[in-house]
């Protein structure tokens, strides 16, 4: 049975983004409810791009590495220098998977929420599968974006490959121990087409029998997590 009990979310295509200013908008619009708080913490932040869209009362802090960061910090480093509970929301957008210590990490993103914690991983399995189909990620240099060996050092990388499955157990286990719990959960992107019905049976052959199309389908993941005793 696939343990993955999503709904997909209905948002206008003007919402899909493409680049860093557009996910500040996104992750708005898609969480805006969760968002109207008094304070919010951004683990690495993403340039911060949120800010421009929260309304002005909401205190909005960030903290990693890059411009317009207002708190530089290495996150590999935990815990992380905040109190229990010092911030409403804690967001963690596309960053655990760069970490080497995503266990200790998430965690700390949980340690000092107060409120909510809202998670987004990608799928690694997908872009795997799309190096499969569509060859090498930009002008044939490497197999997958963040994934390869190349001759120099790479300042940027994941260090996690996992699939959707792999990563909602690991949510699903680590709320807990922190005691929360998902109250949401959802992949709005499909990036690789379901193969045809005839030719079902065929593909399952050549990969393997419990082969869930879930895991190469899906795009980024997306969680909300409640304190529960908040």
């Amino acid at each position: 049975m696939n343990i993955f009990h999503t709904h997909k979310q209905q948002f206008s295509t003007d919402f899909i983004y493409t680049d860093r200013e557009g996910k500040g908008r996104y992750v708005w619009e898609k969480y805006k409810t969760a968002l109207c708080v008094d304070d919010i913490l951004d683990v690495g932040a993403d340039k911060g791009v949120l800010a421009k869209h929260l309304p002005h009362n909401v205190r909005y802090h960030t903290i990693g590495f890059g411009a317009s960061i207002d708190q530089e910090y290495n996150l590999e480093n935990c815990p992380y220098p905040f109190e229990d509970m010092s911030f409403d929301v804690v967001l963690c957008l596309d960053v655990l998977e760069h970490l080497e210590h995503i266990h200790a990490a998430f965690d700390e993103c949980c340690r000092i929420a107060k409120k909510t914690v809202i998670i987004s991983l990608p799928n690694p399995y997908a872009d795997f599968m799309q190096f499969l189909r569509s060859g090498k990620y930009r002008g044939r240099k490497k197999d997958m974006k963040f994934y390869g060996l190349q001759p120099e050092p790479e300042e940027d990388r994941h260090r996690w490959f996992f699939s959707p499955t792999d990563a909602q157990e690991f949510i699903n286990y680590r709320s807990r121990r922190m005691g929360f719990s998902v109250v949401q959960f959802d992949s709005e992107y499909c990036e690789i087409p379901r193969p045809a019905k005839n030719s079902d049976n065929a593909f399952r052959r050549i990969f393997r029998d419990d082969l869930d199309f879930f895991d190469l389908e899906c795009g980024t993941l997306w969680w909300i997590l409640n304190r529960n005793d908040s």
